[in-house]
């Protein structure tokens, strides 16, 4: 827990503020909320970070299990789990990491736990079932190499 009520942590809560501020800065400007938005500040913040060497109830992470699909399969026919059927799904276990090359990991059988593989998940869904273009916040080469999914999504098992 971070809270402005002690010298570091109002130092780091006002950084938070000015970079976010500074990023929507534009947008406030032209909605006309920028000045009641500048000044505002934080009083306290949560930061949690999970990963594989976290305390607990597994850090939240975990692999595919071992089965007759291979790992790297698995979000993509995790996605529309009923072929013909409307139902979608966008959850971070059946998704996957990406390695720095944007494939998916080729970690034995696909590590995730984290919200941006669900996030991934439900932008192939919008993007592949109902047409919805991709955000143009994100830059095209990033949005290829690491949200969409690879060509070909109809993998053979």
């Amino acid at each position: 827990m971070i809270n402005a009520s002690v010298p570091d942590g109002e130092f780091f809560l006002g950084q938070v503020h000015k970079e976010l501020f500074g990023y929507h800065e534009k947008n406030l400007t032209a909605a006309g909320e920028a000045e009641k938005v500048r000044d505002i500040s934080p009083l306290f913040a949560v930061l949690s970070y999970w990963d594989v060497q976290s305390l607990g109830f597994g850090g939240g992470v975990h692999s595919t299990r071992i089965g007759q699909i291979p790992g790297q399969q698995v979000p993509v026919l995790a996605l529309q789990p009923f072929e013909g059927l409307p139902i979608f799904v966008a959850n971070e276990a059946f998704g996957s990491l990406r390695d720095r090359d944007g494939s998916f990991t080729s970690a034995p059988h696909g590590a995730h736990g984290w919200a941006e593989t669900s996030l991934v998940m439900a932008e192939e869904v919008l993007t592949s079932h109902f047409n919805v273009p991709p955000p143009t916040w994100l830059e095209s080469t990033i949005y290829a190499k690491y949200v969409k999914f690879p060509n070909g999504t109809a993998l053979v098992v």
